[in-house]
């Protein structure tokens, strides 16, 4: 299994500790289909702990997908404001 698919099945499981393992790993910055890191799947997956985690750890919040959108714009869109919130203040500190 290759590091983004790692990422995403613990991701899409709700394994924080698959996901820890994974940043460990070095697995952060892997990219998947159509430019995506692993926090556009946190994204997608809607579960802020998991994006919180990913942010911690040092998760590109400027990085843009093969379209041009961030993790943060994809969390608008979605509704998920609360998520978006999160990522757009981690911008403020990095």
């Amino acid at each position: 299994m290759n590091a983004i698919d790692e990422m995403i099945d613990a991701l899409e499981s709700g394994d924080l500790n698959n996901l820890a393992n994974a940043i460990r790993k070095g697995a952060l910055e892997a990219q998947g289909e159509g430019g995506w890191t692993p926090l556009f799947y946190g994204v997608a997956t809607g579960d802020i702990r998991a994006v919180k985690m990913m942010l911690e750890a040092g998760a590109n919040s400027y990085h843009m997908d093969n379209k041009g959108w961030s993790a943060s714009m994809l969390a608008a869109f979605e509704g998920k404001m609360q998520i978006a919130r999160l990522i757009e203040g981690a911008k403020s500190f990095a």
